[in-house]
């Protein structure tokens, strides 16, 4: 490809599309299907560039400055409109100039070129972003086990640029901010590419525990509170079955202290007391208690 070159565009609201990523579309924006459309009897690419704000016809101070050449490798078209594509990344690219045209929008881009050391430094790093990816899966099980074995895959290929890429594209909604890719996404120093991936990882797994310690505290209190509501009804419960209530056990002890302090003969404070642990015994609502 030349130096420069112009390419129709494809708008993304709040996604991101990395070098070395397949991703299905439904694209129902007219502008955007006539874009595709274009690319598709023309087989060529298309430059994927993700929507600061979603508008209908984004402008330059809409769109990032930096995207991903695309081609189209499936395309139906189900007659309503829309559209629906399989679309795979190639390379970044630096959007230079916006071209509205009629039927859809152009852009004047350029290839940037990545700085790629290959040395200890990186591949420390590199090995630092699976470990890190890895601690985040085992802790949060937001991202499914096979995430790493195409992690550790990348690795293996001993390509920085295309790890930092493919671990790029899983920080994705909802778990990450689309914005935190499109940051990955400009980032044409590699090794700082891989240190972000790594600190945005640390991160989210730092902001994980946080809400896993205020979630323990809260439900802590709740079950505390649970198991406070619990016993007073059921205390309740026992009262309500028994026929007493606090009122009338404070009765029962008067009247105990009344017969003691009546200086009865012995022969009548025990009929007495036993009359008062018969009435003990009634319910208080029933017509004897009474």
């Amino acid at each position: 490809m030349p130096k420069q070159f112009i390419l129709p565009v494809l708008p993304l609201p709040e996604q991101v599309i990395f070098p070395n990523m397949t991703r299905p579309l439904l694209v129902v924006r007219e502008r955007s299907v006539n874009a595709l459309k274009h690319v598709i009897e023309n087989n060529s690419e298309i430059l994927l560039l993700t929507m600061k704000n979603v508008v209908d016809n984004p402008d330059i101070d809409d769109l990032y400055q930096i995207g991903t050449i695309g081609k189209v490798l499936q395309s139906l078209d189900p007659k309503d409109g829309s559209i629906k594509v399989f679309i795979s990344g190639i390379v970044r690219a630096r959007v230079l100039q916006i071209i509205q045209e009629i039927d859809f929008t152009k852009a004047i881009v350029e290839i940037p070129n990545e700085i790629i050391e290959r040395d200890i430094e990186t591949q420390a790093l590199m090995n630092n972003v699976v470990s890190t990816l890895r601690e985040y899966i085992n802790v949060t099980k937001k991202l499914p086990p096979e995430t790493l074995e195409d992690v550790e895959d990348a690795l293996s290929q001993s390509d920085p640029s295309f790890l930092a890429d493919i671990v790029g594209k899983y920080l994705a909604p909802p778990m990450f901010d689309f914005k935190i890719q499109q940051e990955i996404l400009s980032i044409l120093n590699v090794k700082e590419r891989l240190t972000k991936i790594i600190e945005i990882i640390k991160y989210n797994i730092q902001i994980f525990g946080i809400e896993k310690d205020i979630d323990g505290r809260v439900q802590e209190q709740v079950s505390k509170q649970q198991k406070e509501f619990y016993l007073n009804e059921k205390i309740k419960a026992i009262q309500k079955e028994l026929g007493k209530d606090v009122q009338g056990l404070a009765e029962i002890d008067e009247l105990k202290k009344k017969i003691k302090d009546a200086k009865m003969t012995k022969e009548a404070e025990e009929k007495a007391f036993k009359e008062l642990e018969r009435l003990e015994q009634m319910p208080l609502m029933s017509a004897e208690a009474s």
